[in-house]
């Protein structure tokens, strides 16, 4: 029988700092020809300016747009974070665009293995990546835990690219839901371009499913299967290659899911609709179909 990992509250802060990269000789300020905009700006202003770009930002004119948030000049801690902020909630309400935003993360973080950096690009990179996983933990412990606080409901209603999507029937849970799907598919990206490693994504995974077993509530093992649905679709491509790896470690890493994917199906309280969704990722992660 598979044991779970319990959940650890601080996960993803255990690995904040897990890619600090090696030093070289160039410097952030030398790779975009020293050019710095806005540097009196205030903070508020700044961070303006940086939400005004990622609303413009498409693919087609990404590195554009990358090379305008670089020149803005964000150095504070309070920057940074919102920064995050704002990217974030970007990520998990666009959820089409979930992964150039993700790899916009990537891109401000300057995860790259060929190239070498400057004390301050590190600097900088330790910086967003602390702050891009404490936002991850604080909203994915929120989903698991259940608090939600006052913030994130204002912050709901007014994100157009929801209510936009909604009738007169939506819920304040509705939207809830649709945040929490959008943190855990955002939480999936980062995990595919390397930002979050494996051992966070087991943890998550197995938490969700320790929650799952533990509830007694139909409608919450809905919601939380939900959940564990979304986060295994976007990471499907890393799943399947890790199951068709000849190593046994990385074959096995996430093969218990399709086990615990089974047992779902095979029970007579899960829903159709969630029957189809299990099956068929069943079928193109697991290779494994289903009555």
């Amino acid at each position: 029988m598979t044991e779970f990992i319990v959940y650890q509250p601080d996960v993803f802060l255990q690995y904040s700092s897990y890619k600090i990269p090696p030093t070289g000789l160039l410097t952030f300020s030398e790779s975009i020809n020293n050019k710095v905009i806005n540097s009196k700006l205030e903070e508020k202003e700044k961070l303006e300016h940086c939400k005004g770009l990622l609303n413009k930002l498409t693919t087609k004119n990404f590195d554009k747009i990358l090379d305008d948030l670089l020149i803005v000049g964000i150095t504070t801690t309070q920057q940074i974070d919102g920064l995050i902020n704002l990217i974030f909630e970007k990520g998990i309400s666009e959820k089409n665009y979930a992964n150039m935003y993700a790899q916009l993360c990537s891109e401000l973080m300057c995860i790259k293995k060929e190239k070498k950096y400057s004390v301050e690009e590190a600097e900088r990179m330790r910086s967003l990546t602390s702050a891009l996983l404490e936002k991850c933990q604080k909203e994915y412990q929120s989903i698991i835990t259940g608090t939600i606080d006052e913030q994130v409901k204002k912050l709901i209603i007014q994100l157009p690219t929801i209510v936009n999507m909604v009738d007169d029937d939506t819920t304040i849970n509705d939207l809830l839901k649709r945040r929490q799907n959008g943190i855990i598919m955002f939480i999936g990206e980062l995990y595919n371009l390397n930002i979050i490693p494996y051992p966070v994504i087991k943890n998550c995974i197995d938490t969700m499913i320790r929650v799952y077993i533990k509830s007694s509530e139909k409608e919450e093992k809905e919601r939380i299967v939900d959940y564990i649905i979304s986060l295994v679709s976007t990471i499907k491509l890393k799943i399947i290659k890790s199951l068709s790896s000849k190593v046994d470690n990385t074959k096995n890493k996430f093969k218990y899911i399709g086990t615990f994917f089974a047992d779902v199906i095979s029970d007579a309280k899960t829903s159709k609709r969630t029957k189809f969704q299990l099956n068929d990722i069943l079928l193109k992660c697991f290779q494994v179909t289903l009555e």
